[in-house]
């Protein structure tokens, strides 16, 4: 993963690159770690990484809370790291969208 990171890089020197994924809001998530982790080995190697990309997909079956959201921001933010929700979307009345055809 580093090395498309390094040819982006070095294709573009003037853009903005982001690891993008979905499921690192959750503390409770050992993916959130395993990301935190490579973001982290990243700047601390300087290997080009200018943001975190968080894909939210809010489920009823899977709360995640304002307060998880800003601590996410925070933790990968402190790496110095700019923080973008990259996709959001919220299931509505249970996973159905009978209600919004309406």
């Amino acid at each position: 993963m580093e090395d498309a990171f390094k040819y982006a890089r070095a294709a573009d020197p003037l853009a903005k690159l982001y690891y993008n994924d979905y499921m690192i809001v959750d503390p409770n998530n050992a993916k959130r770690d395993a990301v935190y982790a490579m973001a982290k080995d990243f700047v601390q190697r300087k290997i080009p990484l200018d943001g975190i990309g968080f894909q939210m997909h809010f489920k009823s079956s899977e709360p995640i809370t304002v307060e998880m959201v800003d601590a996410a921001i925070k933790k990968f933010g402190a790496l110095g790291l700019t923080v973008q929700i990259t996709e959001l979307d919220v299931e509505c009345k249970n996973g159905s969208s009978e209600e919004l055809d309406k």
